[in-house]
C-alpha cells in the first residue's frame, strides 16, 4: 500500500462522524412489527416491560417502536432537540400512547396498529 492510501485509512478510523437514523428507511427482521406514530402537540405516552416502566412523556415529535423476535425491541424517540434510543428485550412490550397520529406501519403480524380511540 502506498503512503497516500495509509494516510487515506488513517484519517478515515479517526475522524469522528455522527450516524442518524433513517426510520423510514429500515427494513424489520422477518417476523418483527414496527409502528411509527407522529406527535403534533402533547401526546402522552408510556412503554413498559412487564411491569417495569421504560419510559413516559409527553413531548415528542416521533416515537418508532419495533418489536423483534425473540422478545427483542428497539424504540427511538425523537423530541427534535434530540433522539432517545431504547433497546432491549424480556417481557411483552406494551405501550400506552394517546394522541398521536400513526405515520406508518409494518410487520406480517401487526394486527391493529392504530392507537386506540377514546370514547
Amino acid at each position: 500500500m502506498s503512503l497516500k492510501t495509509w494516510i487515506a485509512l488513517i484519517a478515515a478510523l479517526i475522524t469522528p462522524f455522527t450516524a442518524h437514523a433513517q426510520t423510514s428507511k429500515i427494513v424489520p427482521l422477518s417476523g418483527s412489527m414496527t409502528w411509527h406514530y407522529e406527535c403534533r402537540s402533547k401526546c402522552p405516552t408510556r412503554c413498559m416491560k412487564g411491569e417495569t416502566e421504560i419510559f413516559s412523556t409527553d413531548t415528542y415529535i416521533a416515537l418508532t417502536v419495533m418489536q423483534m423476535p425473540g422478545r427483542k425491541f428497539w424504540i427511538s424517540i425523537d423530541t427534535g432537540a434530540k433522539n432517545l434510543d431504547f433497546i432491549g428485550s424480556g417481557p411483552e412490550l406494551f405501550c400506552l400512547i394517546d394522541g398521536a397520529v400513526l405515520g406508518s406501519g409494518q410487520g406480517a403480524n401487526a394486527i391493529n396498529p392504530e392507537p386506540a380511540r377514546r370514547p
